[in-house]
């Protein structure tokens, strides 16, 4: 059933980028500064944007190694940008992750294990 939840949410993403624009049309002047000062161009942040992510949290996703599929996929469900970074970091994938934190369990690092 996950899997079947993002593979519906990523391709009504990528559905929607056959006719998202490839430019700042129907961004305010204000928006278009926002996602520059992200790092985007025109046609990534229409992508992002037409898949449901803000300036502010598409930002967050890119700066902790996600792409746009990716970041959807665990945005799904419900993860932040960091908490799917430690997710990763420590090895987990996202279904893994998904079953591991609804037993309340969380990753470890290993510098903090040794703490």
């Amino acid at each position: 059933m996950k899997k079947w939840l993002a593979v519906a949410v990523l391709g009504f993403a990528l559905a929607g980028c056959s006719s998202v624009p490839d430019d700042w049309s129907n961004m305010t002047q204000t928006e278009i500064q926002s996602w520059q000062a992200s790092g985007f161009t025109a046609e990534v942040a229409q992508q992002w944007k037409a898949s449901g992510f803000n300036s502010e949290a598409a930002g967050l996703w890119k700066t902790a190694g996600f792409n746009l599929e990716s970041a959807t996929e665990w945005s799904a469900q419900k993860f932040s940008a960091e908490e799917a970074k430690n997710w990763v970091a420590t090895g987990f994938e996202l279904d893994d992750a998904v079953d591991y934190r609804a037993r309340g369990l969380s990753p470890i690092h290993r510098e903090q294990a040794v703490e």
